[in-house]
């Protein structure tokens, strides 16, 4: 094993390794005693900047031994005491927030169990309806599991069976502006909803737009969305027509869509008489 200058021993496979912040994700060295990002402090990390100090705290005691009599007595005597509140106050330091993240790590793990069971019960009719394109019984199941907060993103035709429901969710929003707008021109109904719908159904088809860039998607999958996403396109066109540049002002990454954008785009179009 190499030795580093100042004589200690190194551990390559150590100084190497990364680890993933278990609060913000991010990566970064093993040898941080917390993240460099979000400032959570790591259980191996409060442990090596603990004993780092306890061997500093050595290496000063072993100096002593130079000293000779009465002032190595008195001086060693002075030394121990404040070396020793630096460790007692450095033992507190490591032991407050171990003692958290423990109970934290508890807590993540009991969750990791409950989703693991879910997937294993629930994936398998996931994977069944796809196979045998039951598009709407998938649809329905992906919508359920959303609402109930289910980890049903983890299965890996999460982004295809989000883009079939984008496709519910644009024709429901259709139909409930055609509803508003009858409404409306009977003296029955309201301007505000209106705006709210064409909000959302602004919102779903420039997600739309976007279905050729979606990740994870195979050809089948996409021969079976292109289709309806290029007549979203064409009526999105129609309905809220604007500049390419204006149109990509709307992505924030990927497919993902500025909702507040969309409520600001109808708003000026309802003021402007559009």
């Amino acid at each position: 094993m190499p030795v580093r200058q100042d004589g200690h021993l190194q551990d390559n496979t150590q100084m190497n390794k990364k680890i993933l912040c278990r609060s913000c994700g991010a990566e970064y060295d093993g040898r941080e005693t917390k993240c460099p990002w979000c400032g959570t402090r790591t259980d191996a990390g409060a442990e090596r900047e603990y004993m780092d100090r306890l061997s500093d705290v050595k290496e000063d005691l072993e100096s002593l031994s130079d000293i000779p009599g009465q002032n190595f007595r008195r001086n060693a005597g002075e030394q121990f005491r404040h070396l020793r509140g630096i460790l007692i106050f450095a033992l507190i330091l490591f032991l407050i927030p171990a003692g958290m993240l423990v109970s934290g790590e508890l807590r993540e793990r009991r969750a990791a169990r409950k989703e693991l069971a879910w997937e294993k019960e629930n994936f398998p009719q996931f994977n069944a309806l796809y196979q045998e394109k039951r598009y709407e019984e998938l649809t329905d199941l992906l919508e359920e599991a959303l609402d109930q907060e289910q980890p049903v993103w983890n299965w890996r035709h999460y982004s295809f069976a989000m883009a079939l429901l984008t496709l519910r969710n644009a024709e429901q929003c259709r139909e409930l502006l055609e509803q508003a707008e009858a409404a409306s021109a009977s003296g029955g109904g309201s301007s505000e909803n209106i705006n709210v719908i064409k909000a959302d159904l602004l919102f779903f088809e420039l997600r739309l737009e976007k279905v050729r860039e979606i990740r994870d998607l195979s050809e089948e999958d996409l021969a079976y969305l292109v289709p309806p996403a290029d007549s979203w396109a064409e009526d999105r066109k129609q309905r809220f027509p604007m500049t390419e540049e204006a149109l990509q002002e709307f992505y924030q990454e990927d497919w993902y869509v500025d909702y507040e954008k969309c409520r600001e785009y109808v708003l000026n179009q309802t003021s402007s008489g559009g």
